[in-house]
């Protein structure tokens, strides 16, 4: 037999000895604790699981967000016990906590001055390929699932970026290469095990807590408690066309036309694309990247009436599998150089454009201060426009696509970008170019601290519906953040929705094996 070995936690209480002496004594007065009961805390945390505080060499690379909070406690949980114990310290000691997972958070919501409970370990992927179905960890990243997936010929939409996460990913929504024929990330999600602020653990499907399964599909992260599982639909998926085509700005005005009129909200559903303003070194260029789910052929095809626009040349063009296809098409993209930072700005698009509009964004697209900044339209269509806006939080149901821009600038003294005020007067003109055009909603899983109308721009007349459910499972409002869910302000300029709670019963299930 196999005899029981200490040798990991002694390890790991090594390990924190040696580091703890350089946590400055600041830290451990801010959080209301000693050393030795901290010592106590991570003592009590998974083998596997560790603490990162200020002064531990970890710390500058863990902490970094696209916000300014910078947190006194990061824990990187690994079981549902790791998180338990970290909000029980929370509630206790009064920690503001924010919940990580990919930690992606455009706006750095996912990161707060207190605690920061980290689920990236909680990384599981369960397939059960028979039924077709998913057990999925909550910080499981889509380089891990699409690999996982990719084994038994199955998918599901999500996460371009290999690094992003389930846990925020699917709570805002959650776009792919493949939306159009399969929907949203969260629109895939048959369940859910959430953890609450008191440590109880609640799930929630069609029939179990209906009211929270509406509200984390399109609610966003860190609202209700802390995402633990989803469970999945899995969708049968081989192999994929995939192409990138490329024109020159001053041909991309009627592409883009092309593309609105005929292959955005409509057109075969198995076209799956981002349209991407970039810059490949020979100056500005249109792209049009993304799969087919069908042959060659039969792609080439469905994208005739686009190719047939000026002079288009591929640059990508290969049948594989999706994990292959992913990763290799968001390689036509350059990268963007050490030491830089990254504004955001977006809008839903609701009018067409015409050439001329198009013309107008182009030529200023070409002003752009730096090679690196892009400006990408997701588009939608197909069983995601499908989908009734009631269905779940995510309303977003009836619209081209979302328009983004992403402005990058120089966040080090050896980058040699233009600095941060250069790159956001650029992306504020983008913006400004194209506000006619929005709808006036914008996508929550890229927020942004400037969005003050922000309960209508992202849930609209479901606003009312996901305060009732916050203030449910939430009463203490223990999860929050600039822009969580919470009672309308007495600010001018906010829009109220008059529409009631589409859920009005207050009892909460448990599961048995939680009492």
């Amino acid at each position: 037999m196999a005899i029981n070995s200490n040798s990991p936690r002694t390890a790991k209480t090594a390990q924190l000895a040696q580091q703890w002496p350089d946590v400055p004594d600041w830290v451990f007065q801010k959080l209301g604790v000693s050393r030795k009961e901290l010592t106590t805390f991570a003592g009590k945390l998974h083998t596997n699981a560790t603490v990162v505080l200020p002064g531990m060499p970890a710390y500058p690379a863990d902490s970094a967000s696209a916000g300014d909070n910078k947190p006194l406690i990061i824990a990187y949980c690994t079981t549902f016990a790791d998180v338990r114990l970290c909000l029980e310290w929370a509630r206790r000691h009064r920690w503001w906590v924010a919940c990580r997972a990919g930690g992606h958070s455009s706006a750095g919501y996912s990161v707060s001055s207190g605690m920061v409970i980290d689920v990236s370990g909680i990384d599981y992927v369960a397939i059960d390929p028979a039924q077709k179905l998913a057990r999925i960890g909550g910080g499981a990243q889509f380089g891990h699932i699409n690999a996982q997936l990719n084994t038994y010929k199955l998918h599901i939409p999500g996460g371009t970026c290999d690094t992003v996460s389930i846990g925020g990913h699917m709570q805002g929504g959650g776009y792919g290469f493949t939306s159009r024929e399969f929907g949203l990330n969260c629109d895939c999600v048959v369940g859910v095990t959430v953890m609450l602020a008191s440590g109880k653990i609640v799930e929630a499907d069609s029939m179990v807590n209906p009211d929270l399964y509406w509200a984390v599909r399109g609610g966003t992260g860190g609202n209700f408690g802390i995402l633990l599982e989803a469970r999945y639909k899995l969708w049968d998926v081989q192999r994929l066309w995939g192409y990138c085509l490329s024109w020159p700005l001053e041909q991309a005005p009627e592409a883009l036309d092309v593309l609105q009129r005929e292959y955005m909200g409509i057109g075969k559903d198995q076209v799956g694309y981002l349209v991407v303003l970039s810059n490949l070194g020979k100056g500005p260029v249109l792209l049009v990247m993304g799969t087919y789910h069908g042959t060659e052929k039969a792609g080439r095809e469905a994208l005739a009436p686009l190719v047939a626009v000026g002079t288009p040349t591929f640059l990508f063009d290969k049948t594989d599998t999706y994990n292959v296809l992913n990763e290799a098409l968001l390689g036509v993209l350059p990268g963007v150089p050490d030491g830089s930072g990254e504004l955001k700005d977006c809008g839903y698009l609701g009018t067409e454009l015409g050439v001329t509009g198009w013309k107008a964004f182009c030529d200023y697209f070409a002003t752009s201060p730096n090679t690196f900044n892009i400006a990408v339209i997701e588009p939608y269509g197909g069983k995601l426009n499908s989908i009734p806006v009631t269905e779940c939080a995510f309303i977003h149901r009836k619209t081209y696509g979302d328009f983004f821009i992403d402005s990058f600038f120089a966040a080090s003294a050896d980058s040699k970008l233009n600095d941060k005020d250069s790159a956001r007067k650029w992306m504020e003109g983008g913006m400004q170019v194209m506000a006619p055009y929005f709808n006036g909603f914008r996508y929550q899983n890229y927020p942004q601290p400037f969005y003050t109308d922000y309960r209508w721009q992202y849930w609209g007349d479901s606003f009312n519906s996901l305060l009732f459910i916050k203030q449910k499972y939430d009463p203490e409002n223990f999860f929050h953040f600039p822009q969580s869910i919470s009672p309308y302000p007495d600010t001018p300029g906010i829009t109220r929705s008059q529409v009631p709670s589409m859920f009005t019963d207050e009892n909460i299930s448990y599961p048995s094996w939680d009492s």
